[in-house]
């Protein structure tokens, strides 16, 4: 026996489909405003009331089937459920509808603006922080000859982020003045770098990778035939713009050959320097056995810096020939964690070396200021001492 039943009834779809029930509109305006209610349903939010169980979206396409869970048949459409843009004639029609939800489409009269047709496919983006850590204790310097750049430029890339470096200063880089290739390979994301090519001739050249969390600008002006320099200004400021720590840093590379000039000009580049600045870090490969007690260069440029109060802080081998060639040089601040690592040869025949300087006003209390008289006498004790033109 299949019994008939109206619209109005409060039988679900799913029963119709048993066969247990026929179905009919009770008169034709019932199926003009059931079309018109859907239509309304497809175009508009449908709004649910907090607390409602519902297995529908937030926003839904209203179907005409009903949406049976678990073996609970659970209407989202009803009066109080539906959108508020729909009329009473619109409700009546909807009323006994059990619907199902999916996303909709959202058609918008504003061609070019854009539309999301689903909140819960926002993906939440979370501000990027300030890039400067205000706790941050301490910067970590590294230096290597490393001897042509370009064919080692993801060794490089690898060697600032496994040592975690905010500045690493490179000698020996080959590299020529419009060559941006390997520099580009060899820096990380969120690092710079600023390069000083040789401008003639082969090999030479000096570069410096530093963090972006640096302000860092090149001072320009430097140049000396006897040894090639880079030399830059580095500040670290807080996330108030307070400068925490400010000095100057010079990468240096001095090739093998007669001497005589360079402890001329290098004694000039310190007097300078060191008058306009109160703290400076000096790092690079000099060519000179500061480690060998006998060595005539050795002992004239031991002298020389001695006699400007600057110190050399590293020692031991930075060579496979077991001879200290690459130096951190440091004025007006105190490093620490002096470290020497052996490369493969594959790389370079130099060690990596690296210091630490940590970001505190107590570290940071010196200031030494050296007048002309010191450089005349600096160069005339230079000049009583017998040396030779080779190393």
């Amino acid at each position: 026996m299949m019994t008939r039943i109206a619209v109005g009834a409060c039988f679900t779809v799913s029963e119709i489909y048993k066969k247990l029930y026929a179905f009919f509109w009770m008169f034709v305006a019932a199926e003009a405003w059931f079309s018109e209610g859907r239509t309304n349903l497809i175009q508009h939010h449908i709004e649910t009331k907090p607390g409602v169980v519902t297995d529908a979206s937030d926003w839904g396409l209203g179907a005409v089937l009903s949406q049976g869970v678990e073996g609970v048949d659970r209407p989202v459409l009803s009066p109080q459920f539906c959108s508020n843009r729909l009329n009473a004639k619109d409700t009546c029609a909807v009323k006994p509808i059990k619907t199902v939800s999916v996303p909709r489409i959202v058609r918008s009269k504003y061609k070019y603006k854009y539309n999301v047709g689903s909140r819960k496919n926002i993906i939440v983006i979370k501000p990027e922080k300030f890039k400067v850590n205000e706790q941050k204790q301490f910067l970590k310097f590294g230096l290597i000859n490393i001897r042509s750049l370009a064919p080692k430029a993801v060794i490089v890339n690898e060697m600032i982020t496994d040592n975690s470096f905010d500045l690493l200063c490179l000698t020996e880089t080959w590299l020529k003045p419009n060559d941006y290739f390997g520099l580009n390979e060899s820096t990380p994301p969120n690092y710079c770098y600023k390069h000083e090519p040789r401008q003639t001739g082969r090999g030479g050249g000096v570069a410096t990778i530093y963090s972006d969390i640096l302000n860092v600008t090149q001072k320009t002006g430097y140049r000396f035939n006897s040894f090639e320099i880079l030399l830059l200004n580095v500040t670290l400021s807080d996330m108030q713009k307070k400068s925490n720590v400010s000095l100057a840093l010079a990468t240096v590379y001095r090739p093998p050959g007669p001497y005589t000039e360079f402890l001329k000009e290098f004694a000039d580049f310190l007097s300078d320097l060191l008058v306009t600045v109160d703290k400076a870090l000096i790092m690079g490969d000099f060519n000179i056995h500061v480690d060998n007690a006998n060595d005539t260069l050795g002992l004239a440029f031991t002298d020389l810096i001695n006699s400007f109060g600057v110190k050399q802080n590293v020692t031991g081998p930075t060579h496979r020939f077991n001879h200290t060639l690459d130096l951190i040089i440091s004025h007006g601040i105190d490093l620490t964690a002096i470290d020497i690592v052996p490369q493969s040869d594959d790389i370079t025949d130099h060690f990596l070396v690296s210091c630490m300087l940590r970001i505190t006003d107590q570290s940071i209390n010196h200031l030494y200021l050296y007048s002309a008289l010191n450089k005349i006498h600096c160069v005339k004790a230079l000049n009583n001492i017998h040396l030779e033109n080779s190393v």
